[in-house]
């Protein structure tokens, strides 16, 4: 513990991304208000003293990105995350994943996450990892256990199952998907 009186302790960080607390509004305003005063003259550090004044506090970097971004024609941010991988397989593709598990069990033929991880390489060509795939099932109310011969491995009975695919199908049937197919649910 410090000895310094409360008074002498350093301020508390602030977080992470002290500016993400703002609008996209509010940048945009921010901005502009920047970029007209720098035409004007005024001094980068001055105008972050007025910020801080206003209890608007922004760091000098993420006002000059926001400057640079508001001068290439873009809006200063984005109201929708765009960070982190997008899904590797579609959602028709995972659901017909989950159909291929279906059919699978119907059969009393095991299934796991390597399955479909081969199935789904073998399909559309692409390399899903097996976590992946566990959260494909998982997500389709699908346990994450090895499925097993029999319905034990699923949270739901078989009659469910079997209501699951039936309404499935009808679903593609209307949204179209199954136009060119031959299926049938034997």
């Amino acid at each position: 513990m410090s000895k310094r009186p409360l008074a002498d302790q350093p301020k508390a960080k602030r977080g992470r991304y002290a500016a993400a607390k703002y609008t996209p509004e509010v940048k945009q305003v921010v901005t502009g208000m920047f970029l007209a005063a720098r035409d004007d003259g005024v001094q980068t550090g001055k105008f972050l003293s007025w910020l801080e004044k206003a209890d608007t506090p922004v760091p000098k970097r993420t006002l000059n990105d926001w400057a640079a971004t508001v001068r290439a024609g873009l809006p200063v941010i984005s109201p929708s995350k765009k960070t982190g991988a997008s899904a590797i397989a579609t959602p028709e593709q995972s659901a017909v994943l989950c159909g291929f598990v279906l059919h699978q069990n119907a059969k009393h033929i095991e299934v796991g996450r390597q399955d479909g991880a081969k199935f789904m390489l073998d399909q559309y060509g692409l390399v899903v990892s097996n976590r992946t795939i566990g959260n494909i099932f998982a997500k389709a109310d699908l346990t994450r256990r090895r499925m097993r011969l029999r319905t034990s491995g699923y949270m739901t009975t078989e009659d469910e199952l079997v209501a699951m695919y039936v309404d499935y199908v009808k679903e593609l049937r209307l949204n179209g998907a199954l136009k060119h197919t031959h299926a049938s649910l034997d």
